[in-house]
């Protein structure tokens, strides 16, 4: 396997770097990651043809941001579809292949923060052996409003479009990377910033949507 993370994050703490997290959950599963800065204007070394999959990682900018980086991440997306590259899209990853796709996605319409309950609505490898309901970790302001008709919808939060798959691509709005233990800081900010007044908490073994990534890389 020949897997890419296109880190589109804008934090540079690495204790709170949830592009580390992804990485660290890979190298976990036994495989390797090349990371791949987008903001720091990193590109791809070799030829997407030999690439086998690719993870866009969550961000703090908007969607449809035109920054250089996003911009190239655009352009991936596009060669990918072409290539029949497995894809996964995280938070900010899921809105902008949604967005390039053909999808619409809006601005603050369904924010989440904090742990929010997830309901599988359809058979999927990308859920197998999740249950029918779990909960994972929301930080996201847009949201995926509606899917084009070839995309199939896969999990949904009360509020938002959460799990969805078109051909060789996948999103989810949540956060499979972050577990428990992760998410206690961002929970302790969400408070102090006040963007949600309660947060459901996890039990500290938490990690169930972890695997999110070991049945994408299968």
């Amino acid at each position: 396997m020949n897997i890419v993370l296109l880190d589109c994050g804008i934090i540079k703490d690495p204790l709170r770097s949830r592009s580390l997290k992804i990485i660290e959950k890979v190298n976990q599963l036994g495989f390797d990651i090349k990371r791949v800065e987008v903001l720091e204007n990193q590109r791809i070394e070799e030829d997407l043809e030999h690439i086998t999959h690719i993870i866009i990682s969550g961000s703090g900018l908007d969607f449809d941001s035109h920054q250089v980086g996003i911009e190239y991440v655009r352009e991936v997306i596009i060669r990918c579809k072409i290539l029949n590259i497995e894809v996964l899209g995280v938070c900010f990853g899921a809105q902008v292949i949604a967005d390039v796709l053909g999808g619409e996605v809006v601005k603050q319409r369904c924010s989440e923060f904090g742990f929010e309950e997830i309901e599988v609505l359809q058979e999927d490898k990308l859920v197998e052996n999740l249950p029918k309901k779990f909960d994972a970790f929301e930080y996201h302001f847009d949201c995926i409003k509606s899917l084009p008709s070839n995309f199939t919808l896969i999990g949904k939060s009360k509020n938002c479009i959460q799990i969805y798959k078109y051909n060789n691509f996948y999103g989810v709005q949540f956060h499979p990377e972050v577990d428990s233990m992760f998410a206690q800081k961002e929970i302790e900010l969400i408070i102090e910033n006040q963007l949600q007044e309660h947060v459901k908490s996890q039990d500290i073994s938490y990690t169930l949507p972890t695997k999110i990534f070991e049945n994408f890389l299968k």
